[in-house]
């Protein structure tokens, strides 16, 4: 207002990319990094969007530049400050037709993946936990337990050897227990 009778009707505005304004003082001024309709030189432009990644920014504050990053879509992870991220797929952690999901878990073993690159689907394996040993490709395992060995309850623990005798254990399915013999 130019009348001489207004006072504090004075605007500032924030100068572009940056957005804010304020009637009679300052302005707070913001940048939003990941908005892809900027062009700045801190800013995301389509990276992560090209990427097929969403942008998250810390903070919009003038003073906080170049902290933006981009993070893979669900089921992948991953995150990369200022660049697209490399996402990987664990297919023992995510949710997805060829994940894992509690298959290993129902059959109280690991689940592993040894593969986390998301073009290697299906590469996760169910791992007996120890004293058992085994393992199987996207099934649960036939885990097998050596009693002649030592670190069960039902093993040997040494007692043939120490008569001088072989240890024999003829059925080594887990579910097969104290049935093994010295010879």
């Amino acid at each position: 207002n130019p009348s001489t009778l207004a006072y504090g009707d004075w605007l500032c505005r924030c100068a572009a990319p940056k957005t804010g304004r304020a009637v009679g003082n300052v302005a707070v001024c913001t940048l939003d990094e990941c908005d892809t309709a900027i062009a700045c030189p801190t800013c995301a432009a389509t990276t992560c969007a090209d990427a097929g990644q969403t942008c998250s920014e810390v903070s919009t504050f003038d003073g906080s530049l170049g902290d933006w990053s981009c993070h893979c879509a669900p089921p992948l992870i991953g995150h990369q400050p200022q660049a697209a991220a490399r996402c990987i797929l664990d297919e023992c952690a995510a949710a997805c037709a060829t994940c894992a999901g509690d298959t290993c878990a129902a059959a109280r073993q690991d689940c592993v993946d040894d593969d986390t690159d998301v073009a290697a689907l299906g590469a996760w394996r169910c791992v007996c936990t120890a004293p058992t040993t085994g393992s199987a490709l996207n099934a649960p395992a036939s885990c097998a337990l050596d009693e002649c060995g030592d670190g069960c309850a039902t093993c040997a623990d040494g007692v043939c050897s120490r008569a001088q005798q072989d240890c024999v254990d003829p059925n080594t399915l887990a579910a097969s227990l104290n049935d093994w013999m010295c010879e």
